[in-house]
């Protein structure tokens, strides 16, 4: 080696296969004798052995030398760090090179010159201005002492590896986890944009952020929503943007398209923007759509001012992008979760009014039941299962015909069948009789959405009855009046008969004979206006209470019946003590009697037997009065007739009675506060037990009821 540059060039010269260079070419060409460092022939040793090694390298490097700090570097430094400074960096003092960050590099420089100890900076922030604008970059270096010629330190060697592109990619990762992290326990559309704020707030690549969506109903009009390190009435963070307005303050009429759009020169269009982490505020932001899910017009905008000192490159919009789709995401959650929780709280709402429908169901009067398809009974309420507690066996799960085959063949199974199949509304009544009772019952059948049938039941015999009484008692008054005026008839040539008998009785020429066929003529006409005065007190009363002998009363019944029951042999038994006399209207009480020994003779077969008893006796409240029994050996009734044995038009004795001997009697009782009770079996016989207290117009008694014993 002979000391000129030529001689250390040829390695300089030789490179690895598809190493660059450019810088060795750069470095042999350059003009070197119009520097500090002079010719190259003429540099030292020490200069160029170091020069060999920077070029050779393809880890970043560069170097100064001499009192003006003069820089070369390597082609690996060129590419990775330099930028636009390249090639006019080479030559030049490194102070002027790099001095937008000499203030911070300097100070380490001055230090490894002066003790002459290498230095170590790991993951060192700069902003360089190696693209025409300040840059955020980081760079992990050394700095190592290059002695001169005279044992001193004449430069200096760096050795450099860039850390931006880990740096950042870190930072985004570690800003998508907070905004993660604050949005993992967010249910609620509310509850996300409050974890939006909190996670976007203090990021340094999103100087601020808003968040609209659009309005429901107006598809023109976006409401803010997230609203992070902005402040509120600003003119860039507005509560809402129309799309068609000309002075929508940003250009949202791309949302069409659905792809992001950058908004250059922010602080043209907006004054006073926040500057986030930074010193200056960004200058441009980032406008992202995102749509709801299976639909592809936009939900809404992600707007995110941009870091003043990065180039919004493809994986910086990339990462602004993952952002919004991260909200977007979130907010399709919430707006899932918000519509479950509604259809849960719509269907624990219907539950709720289902549960209550049907406890109303257990405690209403009437019955309730369902049917499946194969008339399986599925549910019956309360009502409905007291109607058929008596059956022991269960219903619910049994067919309605396996349990009830009566009903088939009849109108009830046909309308059954009809909303069943037909699927339609049927309501009809039903009778049904038994051995003890006959009820009446409305049906109204309903088909069920899963094709069963509701069957709602309510019992209408009381209402049935009513309706019948009503009936007859509008018959029993035109009865009434029938009768009175048949009697107010018949009286008059009565008394004319009657006085002509008197007449013939007075004559004297008549025979014993003939006189007593006039006597039993004359009581036979004293019968006749004994009914026909009944009949006109049937329809009106004008006498007077009075103390009255009740076993006289009987007496004069049987009178009336002397011949029917000498001809028909029956035995007649009287059982009389010694009662007192009753204050009561005398002629009613003796209606009583008219009719149930009437009834009584009806009854019987001839030779039968027929007990009349009278005797002092007491009501269950303890109070005197007399019993009177009317006993027979006739036909008997069943449970079911005793049961309506009161009522009016209810008879025994099929088209020959009219059913209101009873009813009239029960009404004269319970106006004399007095009570009847009947006991009976079918072919052997009935019992009619009365009781009369002694004054029947006192004012503090209950009125009498008629039961069955």
């Amino acid at each position: 080696m002979d000391g000129t540059f030529a001689d250390i060039d040829a390695p300089i010269a030789l490179k690895l296969e598809g190493q660059p260079r450019e810088m060795s070419d750069l470095v042999r060409a350059f003009d070197w004798g119009a520097t500090p460092l002079g010719h190259s022939a003429f540099w030292p040793a020490g200069l160029k052995t170091t020069v060999r090694i920077m070029l050779t390298s393809r880890f970043p490097m560069w170097m100064f030398w001499g009192p003006e700090l003069t820089m070369l570097y390597n082609d690996a430094y060129a590419q990775t760090t330099l930028g636009k400074k390249h090639p006019w960096a080479l030559g030049k003092p490194a102070s002027i090179v790099w001095s937008e960050v000499w203030k911070d590099v300097w100070p380490r420089i001055e230090r490894v010159l002066e003790t002459g100890e290498a230095s170590w900076d790991e993951t060192l922030f700069l902003l360089l201005e190696r693209g025409g604008y300040p840059e955020e970059t980081y760079h992990t270096f050394s700095y190592s002492p290059l002695a001169g010629p005279d044992g001193g330190n004449a430069g200096m060697l760096c050795v450099v590896m860039e850390d931006t592109g880990r740096v950042l990619g870190e930072r985004q990762l570690a800003s998508l986890g907070t905004l993660a992290r604050a949005l993992v326990d967010a249910s609620t559309r509310a509850e996300v944009f409050d974890a939006i704020e909190r996670g976007l707030e203090g990021q340094k690549d999103i100087s601020f952020a808003l968040l609209y969506l659009f309005e429901e109903g107006a598809p023109g009009s976006l409401k803010l929503a997230v609203r992070c390190g902005i402040e509120s009435g600003h003119p860039a963070a507005c509560e809402k943007l129309l799309i068609s307005a000309v002075d929508c303050p940003w250009p949202v009429e791309f949302l069409s398209s659905n792809e992001p759009v950058t908004v250059e020169n922010l602080s043209g269009l907006f004054s006073g923007l926040p500057t986030g982490s930074w010193d200056r505020p960004p200058q441009r932001a980032r406008i992202v759509p995102f749509a709801r899910k299976g639909q592809e017009t936009p939900a809404g905008i992600f707007i995110a001012g941009v870091n003043p000192y990065r180039q919004l490159d493809a994986s910086y919009a990339g990462y602004l992008d993952l952002i919004a789709g991260q909200i977007a995401a979130s907010i399709r959650n919430a707006e899932a979760f918000e519509e479950e929780k509604t259809r849960v709280e719509a269907l624990a709402e219907l539950d709720r009014a289902t549960s209550f429908a049907w406890e109303a169901l257990e405690h209403i009067p009437d019955s309730f039941a369902t049917l499946d398809r194969d008339y399986r009974l599925t549910y019956m309420n309360a009502a409905a299962n007291r109607i058929t507690s008596a059956m022991e066996n269960p219903h619910v799960g049994r067919s309605l015909w396996e349990l009830y085959p009566m009903l088939l063949g009849t109108p009830v199974e046909e309308h059954f069948r009809r909303t069943m199949e037909q699927r339609v509304a049927v309501e009809f009544e039903q009778y049904f009789r038994s051995d003890i009772a006959e009820k009446w019952y409305q049906f109204q059948l309903y088909p069920q959405p899963d094709e069963g049938l509701i069957v709602y039941m309510r019992e209408t015999t009381e209402a049935r009855r009513t309706e019948q009484a009503l009936r007859r008692s509008e018959q029993l008054a035109a009865a009434g009046r029938l009768a009175a005026s048949i009697a107010h008839e018949i009286n008059n040539p009565l008394e004319a008969v009657t006085n002509l008998l008197y007449l013939v009785k007075m004559d004297e020429a008549l025979s014993s004979s003939s006189s007593g066929l006039l006597d039993v003529a004359d009581r036979e006409l004293q019968r006749l206006s004994h009914i026909t005065s009944r009949s006109l007190k049937f329809y009106r009363q004008r006498t007077a209470p009075s103390l009255t002998p009740i076993d006289d009363l009987i007496e004069s019944v049987l009178f009336f019946h002397e011949t029917e029951v000498r001809m028909r042999n029956i035995e007649l038994r009287r059982r009389y003590r010694t009662a007192p006399t009753v204050l009561c209207l005398a002629g009613e009480i003796q209606q009583v009697f008219t009719n149930l020994i009437s009834n009584a003779l009806e009854a019987m077969e001839d030779k039968g037997k027929l007990s009349v008893g009278v005797c002092p006796s007491r009501d269950c409240r303890g109070s005197a009065g007399v019993a009177v029994t009317i006993a027979d050996t006739g036909i008997g009734m069943d449970r079911l007739t005793i049961e309506r044995l009161f009522h009016p038009f209810v008879t025994t004795k099929g088209e020959s009675g009219t059913g209101l001997g009873l009813w009239v009697s029960k009404g004269i009782l319970d106006k004399h506060h007095g009570t009847i009770r009947v006991r009976s079996r079918k072919e052997k016989g009935t019992v009619f037990r009365i009781f009369l207290p002694l004054d029947t117009t006192a004012e503090n008694r209950e009125q009498g009821t008629g039961n069955r014993e």
